[in-house]
């Protein structure tokens, strides 16, 4: 996928048009049409906006894996590990534990 297409998928998942976003990143609708079809990219201060308004990370609009970049495992690899474990040993106090967790503590 292109950044264009991850930015219009991301904006409709938000339910969003391209003048509702504009709207909340501060930037013609010209603008973000330019940018869903290639013919534009955003600046930095413009898809710091973009990322802010439709609550999604740069890694995502740009297709870049930060993990295989350090040679760490993917999140999808390290979610699939965890909730096959679903053991946490925070002693049930963890703020990012839910209840279907077990708790070695």
């Amino acid at each position: 996928m292109t950044f264009g297409e991850r930015l219009k998928t991301a904006r409709k998942k938000m339910g969003l048009t391209q003048r509702g976003l504009g709207a909340l990143a501060g930037m013609p609708t010209s603008s973000i049409a330019q940018f869903e079809t290639g013919a534009r990219e955003p600046s930095l201060r413009g898809l710091r906006r973009i990322v802010r308004a439709l609550r999604v990370s740069a890694d995502y609009l740009l297709d870049v894996d930060i993990a295989s970049l350090w040679g760490m495992p993917s999140d999808a690899a390290v979610r699939q590990a965890e909730s096959a474990a679903m053991v946490c040993d925070c002693g049930g106090k963890c703020e990012l534990c839910d209840a279907s967790m077990r708790h070695n503590g």
